[in-house]
């Protein structure tokens, strides 16, 4: 497991190579993240599928389905 100065060397590399590289790290939603890790495959599947029909609803202008 890398130490906390690797990392910030790390860190510090891509901040001069791809500074927008690190606005996107630090915009992500861990939290989204470590919900998706707390389910199984099938779970994850089933919620991938889940919002895959949500979102497609928007596109063909029909009601949500249920």
């Amino acid at each position: 497991m890398a130490t906390e100065r690797e990392y910030e060397r790390l860190r510090a590399l891509v901040a001069r190579t791809d500074p927008l590289l690190i606005e996107a790290i630090e915009d992500v939603d861990r939290t989204l993240l470590e919900w998706g890790l707390s389910l199984s495959p099938w779970q994850r599947l089933r919620a991938s599928a889940d919002a895959l029909r949500f979102w497609s609803s928007f596109r063909r202008g029909a009601p949500e389905a249920s």
